[in-house]
């Protein structure tokens, strides 16, 4: 953060510096990669199976849907962590979660970030472009989170 920001982080305000320093990038995610569908029933079984252990020490006596959608960070780092070094029926790794919004009832979808040896082998980010304040995806954005751009 920008130490001369600061005073302008008031709640509901977006600094025009904020938009100035940074760029709009298109993701491109190969076709091939799956996504471990993490509300599935036999993913669920799978985690209470194997990681019965850390549920019990994190207070959990079942673990569902709502728990997975729920504030605890602990518990859902602790799942994605397990779920990351696990090899999916392909013999390969899956290249990230799915899971239901608990805010819009879409799908959300969680990538692994490469950590540098393998090249960011899940995603592609393409040219940065200015974020314009009168792009509509940036105005719909702001008008959702009630924020005022400057």
């Amino acid at each position: 953060m920008d130490e001369n920001e600061q005073p302008l982080l008031a709640s509901g305000y977006l600094p025009e510096r904020w938009r100035e320093i940074r760029s709009i990038h298109s993701i491109v995610f190969p076709s091939d990669a799956w996504l471990i569908d993490i509300e599935h029933a036999w993913t669920l079984r799978h985690i209470r199976t194997e990681c019965a252990d850390d549920l019990v020490r994190l207070d959990y006596s079942d673990l569902t849907n709502a728990a997975l959608r729920g504030e605890d960070r602990q518990l859902t780092t602790t799942v994605a962590t397990y779920l990351r070094d696990l090899e999916l029926d392909t013999g390969i790794p899956a290249a990230g979660l799915q899971y239901g919004s608990k805010r819009t009832g879409a799908w959300s979808r969680a990538i692994w970030l490469g950590d540098g040896s393998d090249d960011g082998q899940y995603l592609q980010a393409t040219g940065g472009e200015e974020i314009h304040p009168t792009r509509p995806g940036f105005q719909e954005a702001l008008n959702l989170l009630e924020i005022n751009p400057f």
